[in-house]
């Protein structure tokens, strides 16, 4: 792609992408990745160790929940963060949003003995239970039109998990799954795979895109396509190499042998959250938006019925290259 446009931004070049290489206690991960860069970041990303001992409990920190308490027998560390711009036809539309990056990994301290991150089983459960206490009870109060309605709510800021499923990528393993904003026009799309019975790593993307008049999740969908932004994320994602160290691929070895993996749990959102958040992204459709109507009462909000056909799409699953057949769902209440 030679030129962006506002529907269709630039992606950064790979043309001078370097191969980023980190030891994990002999575990070594590599990643094609571009120089970051976004006008936006505070700092260059990028300058992180090359090596990380995973036992020294110095160079992880408690993994906090949506209420900023510590998530119990959970640590993370952060490996590498990135920042990339996108752009439309220069001096047109120029800045039309960025994808930042977190790889990190986590560390699960209190898994009973005869259990291993190496079963998909485990792997998915561990990164439900972080997800709901993070993303899924990322709750809010929400300003209502009725001044004299005073219950007091509390609203998802997303819909998630959605389009989860188990990926094969380069003999890789990923656990992946989505995050529709309802709030925000920052979504999220996270990848998650085991590299010793005890730590597994995710490969978190935040894809914030950006134009005038489309202030809120569901009118940047009809401004600025997706499609390049996570064209980006895959071709980082398809470049990566994981070699397990000799304990790790051990591991591995006996999990497969010992325990039967029958088919991949995943991972859905409830009914409950499908239909919720029909009316969180209502509510909001019309933040940092105004339609050509000079009515003084008129809410600029998008029709109700257009929303939950928009939610209604996004939660169909939308298998990707190498993903595996669809598991049984391990949260399903």
């Amino acid at each position: 792609m030679l030129i962006g446009t506002r529907r269709h931004p630039k992606a950064p070049s790979l043309r001078r992408a370097k191969r980023i290489e980190k030891d994990l206690s002999g575990t070594k991960v590599s990643f094609v990745a571009p120089v970051s860069y976004s006008p936006l970041t505070i700092r260059q990303a990028g300058g992180e160790e090359a090596e990380f001992d995973l036992s020294n409990a110095e160079c992880f920190k408690p993994e906090l929940a949506a209420d900023q308490t510590e998530i119990p027998g959970v640590r993370t560390a952060t490996i590498f963060t990135g920042s990339w711009a996108f752009r439309g036809l220069p001096f047109v539309h120029g800045y039309c949003g960025s994808v930042n990056c977190h790889f990190g990994v986590k560390r699960v301290e209190n898994l009973p003995v005869n259990e291993s991150l190496f079963d998909s089983r485990v792997l998915a459960r561990e990164v439900n239970k972080c997800l709901e206490l993070t993303v899924v009870n990322d709750f809010h109060e929400p300003v209502l039109d009725d001044p004299f309605d005073i219950t007091v709510y509390q609203w998802p800021g997303y819909l998630s998990p959605i389009n989860c499923q188990w990926l094969s990528i380069e003999t890789i393993d990923w656990l992946y799954l989505e995050n529709q904003p309802l709030t925000r026009v920052m979504s999220s799309n996270t990848w998650s795979t085991a590299i010793s019975d005890r730590h597994y790593m995710t490969c978190s993307f935040y894809i914030k895109r950006s134009t005038l008049n489309a202030g809120n999740p569901y009118r940047i969908e009809q401004r600025v396509s997706s499609d390049n932004f996570l064209a980006f994320m895959h071709k980082i994602m398809g470049s990566f190499k994981i070699e397990l160290s000799p304990s790790a691929q051990a591991e591995k070895e006996r999990v497969k042998l010992q325990i039967i993996q029958q088919s991949r749990p995943i991972l859905l959102c409830t009914t409950e959250q499908v239909e919720l958040s029909k009316q969180v992204l209502h509510h909001y459709s019309n933040r940092g938006y105004r339609g050509s109507s000079k009515d003084p009462n008129e809410t600029h909000r998008a029709d109700p019925k257009d929303v939950s056909a928009f939610i209604e799409e996004r939660i169909k699953p939308r298998p990707l290259p190498g993903s595996y057949a669809k598991g049984p769902a391990l949260n399903e209440k």
